[in-house]
């Protein structure tokens, strides 16, 4: 009785492993969603290496006397062939500025980006310090303005994250430099000017985040927004300034769409994916090699491909609806790709690295990361018009209730903290940044 028992479960556990092997004997055609993607993609326009900024940026870091327009396309190209995961130094490496810095600037710099509030207050008696840092740092803050001055953004081709990284932080270091200089120029009376070097900055910056091929290049764009808003409202507060005219335009659906980025995203994942296969270790021994073969049709490599794709499509038709529709519509897409279902017996670890690796679940909340910069845009735009229109404190709540501008999900007024002295907006992204961001008055 016992033996056919056992013989009855292991002929179940046949059965069961042949129904499951005949329903994932086929992997899937490219579903709508990943053409979608991929003719994304196609439709970026093309850009010639001279108007590319990405370039420039990829070579910013080359030794002073150099160009880095040619630096950068020199490096881009050998990318073209670098072998997958092949580590390429970028030019020039990180530049020796922070380091030749004097511990006054040093200082400087570190209170201005990291509290617009502190570096409200050291700014105006720091003008010597100042000084000192743009001028020995005009040929870097030269080179910022040579790569804002560029027409388009367009991160490179490759499949490979470790190929496609330019250095940030070196537009980073040539923002705050520029801000400052704004703030000085404010300082001396030059609104004008001020005003020039914001609307310039922004405009770049903005460019970035609506032409972002990837969601690392589309955040950094974020924060460099955050920050032109809280050092750009010192520059404006120093004389009372009016906004600049960028200031008040609002924030695009193609700007806030992560539909582009996404699709570089995917471009990513096809490639990771198609190296890991490439290089994955045969088999030794003749048990690994029963193991591999049974396991091996529970794995689909398009399958998964369409997972992630109908996830991302999914984040990219939510991240382009109206802002008050925004917040419950996330949340509906985060409840429905919470259930699962029984499409699992189809490609199985493919449905667990999608569920681990991507997903609305752990995206959404870049999606806030751009919409918020909509209401930061309204808090800065407002605080600098009531500034200048002269609003005296002890009325602003009333004031900001009355507002035109309010906050772009729920339609609430902006609120004031007389403790902060400070225009504060409630942000919904959480992973970025404090989830209040306010803008002093």
């Amino acid at each position: 009785m016992t033996g056919k028992v056992v013989l009855g479960g292991v002929l179940a556990v046949i059965a069961l492993y042949g129904a499951l092997w005949a329903l994932n004997a086929r992997d899937q055609a490219p579903s709508a969603q990943v053409q979608g993607f991929h003719a994304e993609r196609a439709r970026r326009p093309v850009l010639a290496d001279a108007d590319n900024a990405f370039v420039y940026l990829s070579g910013m870091g080359a030794a002073k006397g150099e160009d880095p327009q040619q630096v950068g396309a020199a490096h881009i190209k050998r990318l073209a062939g670098a072998a997958r995961q092949e580590t390429l130094a970028l030019p020039g490496g990180a530049p020796a500025l922070r380091k030749a810095r004097s511990p006054a600037v040093q200082q400087l710099a570190s209170i201005c980006s990291q509290d617009a509030k502190a570096c409200a207050e050291a700014l105006p008696t720091s003008d010597a310090t100042l000084t000192q840092w743009l001028a020995s740092e005009g040929w870097w803050l030269e080179r910022y303005h040579a790569l804002i001055q560029h027409a388009g953004w367009r991160d490179a081709d490759a499949a490979d994250i470790a190929l496609v990284f330019p250095p940030y932080q070196h537009a980073l270091d040539g923002q705050q430099l520029l801000l400052l200089q704004a703030w000085q120029r404010a300082h001396a009376g030059d609104a004008a000017a001020a005003q020039a070097l914001l609307d310039s900055d922004l405009l770049f910056w903005r460019r970035v985040l609506r032409e972002s091929d990837l969601l690392v290049s589309k955040s950094i764009a974020a924060a460099a927004i955050r920050r032109h808003f809280a050092l750009g409202n010192l520059v404006l507060r120093e004389q009372a300034i009016a906004p600049p005219a960028g200031w008040a335009v609002p924030f695009t659906v193609q700007e806030r769409s992560m539909r582009r980025a996404l699709a570089g995203e995917l471009r990513l994942v096809e490639g990771a994916t198609d190296s890991a296969l490439a290089s994955a270790a045969p088999a030794q021994t003749g048990l690994e090699r029963v193991i591999y073969a049974l396991q091996a049709p529970f794995f689909k490599r398009q399958a998964t491909i369409n997972l992630i794709a109908a996830d991302y499509e999914v984040l990219a038709a939510v991240s382009e609806r109206p802002l008050p529709e925004l917040p419950d519509a996330l949340a509906q897409a985060q409840k429905n790709t919470a259930t699962v279902g029984p499409g699992w017996l189809y490609n199985p670890t493919g449905h667990l690295l999608q569920q681990v690796g991507s997903g609305t679940l752990r995206y959404g909340d870049y999606l806030f990361q751009f919409a918020d910069l909509e209401g930061l845009r309204r808090t800065a735009w407002t605080t600098a018009d009531l500034r200048t229109r002269g609003q005296d404190r002890a009325g602003m709540t009333a004031v900001l209730t009355a507002a035109p501008l309010r906050d772009p999900y729920g339609g609430e007024p902006l609120r004031w903290s007389a403790a902060q002295d400070a225009v504060v907006f409630d942000a919904r992204a959480k992973r970025f940044g404090p989830s209040r961001l306010w803008v002093i008055y």
